[in-house]
């Protein structure tokens, strides 16, 4: 395939191979920039990563006057380097450094649910919860899921001991939309319930 071009069709196999076009011929060959892409779901359209930020608060951490969370596992040492959920996620050290609102609070679970059937989740992945309420993923980034068909799903957020809230309906996620938990105005899932507790203007998870 030349350089900047692509192919699009079936394969189970991929090789790579210097073909000695250029002198002197018997050098390294180096390869850059190769982007793979698969159609699971059959359109004709190659999957990409899914990306989105998000923000959310935890109750039993929150105080209302700072709009920030209590970052005390962190700095009592107690936060655990890896996932309570048993997905084997390992975190950065390099993100337990930050001491202000960029402070980790604690590990949160972030699911995709499938547009059809949202008690079916289709990906979920470990992250983090920082004390101005961003979820960042284990490095400090924005959260990415790769390798899934279809780009709408209800997106939720559990947590060890708060209620988790999932959003009211599925959510194009190829656009990388913001999805804010905190505000009063973003439609959650209720079932007939009250999913988010109102804590003078910034709704945080029950806990």
């Amino acid at each position: 395939i030349p350089i900047g071009q692509y192919y699009t069709g079936a394969m189970d196999r991929l090789f790579f191979i210097m073909d000695h076009d250029a002198a002197p011929g018997n050098g390294d060959a180096y390869f850059r920039n190769v982007l793979v892409y698969e159609d699971a779901d059959g359109d004709g359209k190659c999957d990409s990563d899914k990306t989105f930020t998000m923000k959310a608060f935890l109750e039993g951490a929150y105080f209302s006057p700072d709009q920030l969370m209590d970052d005390f596992y962190r700095t009592d040492g107690i936060l655990g380097n890896t996932d309570p959920y048993g997905l084997g996620t390992t975190l950065n050290p390099d993100i337990l450094i930050p001491t202000d609102g960029n402070a980790v609070v604690d590990w949160v679970k972030i699911e995709l649910r499938d547009a059809a059937d949202p008690t079916n989740i289709i990906a979920e992945q470990a992250a983090l919860l920082q004390r101005d309420g961003d979820v960042i993923d284990k490095d400090g980034n924005a959260l990415v899921f790769s390798g899934l068909a279809g780009n709408s799903f209800f997106v939720a957020i559990r947590h060890s001991n708060h209620l988790g809230v999932m959003t009211a309906t599925a959510i194009d996620l190829s656009s990388s939309p913001n999805i804010d938990f905190t505000s009063v105005v973003y439609s959650v899932y209720t079932m007939g319930g009250i999913p988010r507790k109102n804590d003078n203007g910034i709704m945080v998870l029950w806990g």
